[in-house]
């Protein structure tokens, strides 16, 4: 109810929902039937009871035909008629990661209802291959096809997936600090890793494929679409806010803080205290692309605009997760793009160290920009250029020229 809530909100609806607790068919059935009397436009049904509720339906949709589920309800005329709107949900948070599946192999994770799903969308889009991972095999035997079901300890065997897909229960509340093992057995190697949970809304699986570099999303995105096509089915009304949809949502479960600022100016060290202080991740988006990337002095002899699209994509990723604290580059905020994707981040925090502290750190001879000789001038015209970009993105603005443990209390005090 709360991503449905918010949508509504959000959008200034004034609509009603209800939520209905349902254990037998016989319930389902009474339900539906006093959801048509009262006038409704349809249902949201909740997984466990998406196969049971198709077979009430009088229309289905190709898709909810296909995946013989049915999760969203349109009541017209006094007709049911069902749709699977995870489908395009998944479809478009698919579509969201900018990746070209077609021909690429995908593997998933665990047993669910969104199981089927999953895989008539990667069958649609022309993956190459889909491997499906369960601890017992035997469970899924005539239960889906089109794909090859192995056991978990098998997965070592498999290589070269571009997708991991978590469809089952590891990692949700309250487990959180579980990850499949099946990521661990396969050896890592995807390019991309969704995981279909939201709460928590960095489970331990997208932390870990985060930290290795990969392209990761949790279960909102998928959510957040699926919402909208309900709403399209229901009023016959388009709506495309899916990605402030998630942002808000985001900023509900846990918001970021981000640090910005010069080179120099102390963001690495007041992060990573802070961090510990919070017992929060700490992430340094230098650190980061040279992680994966190769060294900052050398993306920089490729070019500067070479450099910040990097920039800009890594820090695209980071936006989408929470709970951390977020070092920046000294020049992220040059780029236009990134302003809105700093304060969908999180709450932005501008270091202001004045310059003739700045100049006395020694690591500012390995900045590709402040290289070389003169650099106090080349330091001083950089700031020139910068400071109203880092005073007009910041939340808040932080005097670093006191210490580290200073700054720190500062920014909590902000929080």
């Amino acid at each position: 109810m709360d991503v449905w809530q918010e949508y509504h909100e959000m959008k200034g609806f004034d609509t009603k929902l209800d939520c209905f607790d349902l254990e037998s068919d016989q319930e389902l059935s009474v339900c539906i039937n006093e959801a048509a009397n009262k006038g409704y436009s349809g249902l949201y049904i909740a997984a466990p009871l998406q196969h049971r509720v198709y077979h009430v339906m009088d229309q289905w949709s190709a898709e909810a035909k296909t995946t013989g589920m049915v999760d969203a309800v349109r009541i017209h005329n006094g007709i049911l008629y069902g749709f699977n709107t995870e489908y395009f949900g998944f479809k478009k948070a698919l579509d969201h990661t900018g990746i070209d599946f077609k021909g690429k192999k995908a593997m998933t994770s665990g047993y669910s209802g969104s199981l089927n799903t999953v895989v008539a969308v990667l069958k649609d889009i022309g993956v190459s291959e889909i491997v499906v991972t369960v601890k017992d095999k035997k469970r899924l035997t005539g239960k889906i096809t089109g794909c090859t079901v192995i056991n978990e300890d098998e997965a070592a065997e498999s290589k070269d997936f571009a997708l991991f897909v978590n469809c089952g229960s590891t990692g949700m509340f309250p487990d959180t600090g579980s990850c499949p093992v099946i990521y661990d057995l396969s050896g890592g190697q995807f390019k991309c890793v969704i995981d279909l949970i939201y709460h928590p809304w960095d489970t331990a699986l997208v932390k870990r494929a985060r930290k290795n570099g990969q392209m990761v999303q949790n279960g909102m995105w998928t959510t957040a679409f699926q919402v909208l096509k309900a709403h399209e089915i229901w009023w016959s009304e388009e709506q495309c806010n899916a990605q402030e949809l998630f942002y808000r949502m985001k900023k509900n479960a846990g918001d970021n803080i981000v640090l910005i600022g010069m080179p120099g100016s102390g963001k690495s060290s007041v992060g990573k205290t802070l961090a510990k202080t919070l017992n929060l991740d700490f992430i340094d988006t230098d650190e980061y692309i040279e992680s994966f990337y190769g060294k900052i002095s050398e993306l920089f002899d490729i070019g500067e605009e070479y450099f910040r699209r990097i920039e800009t994509n890594i820090l695209r990723q980071l936006s989408y997760g929470n709970s951390m604290v977020v070092s920046t580059g000294g020049g992220i905020v040059t780029r236009k793009e990134n302003i809105n994707l700093l304060k969908n981040t999180g709450k932005v925090f501008f270091l202001d160290r004045s310059p003739e502290l700045i100049i006395q750190n020694d690591e500012l001879i390995n900045r590709p920009l402040l290289a070389g000789e003169d650099r106090y001038e080349k330091l001083m015209k950089l700031y020139d250029q910068r400071i109203h970009l880092y005073r007009e993105t910041a939340d808040f603005i932080i005097d670093n020229n006191q210490g580290i443990f200073q700054a720190v209390q500062a920014i909590k005090g902000c929080l």
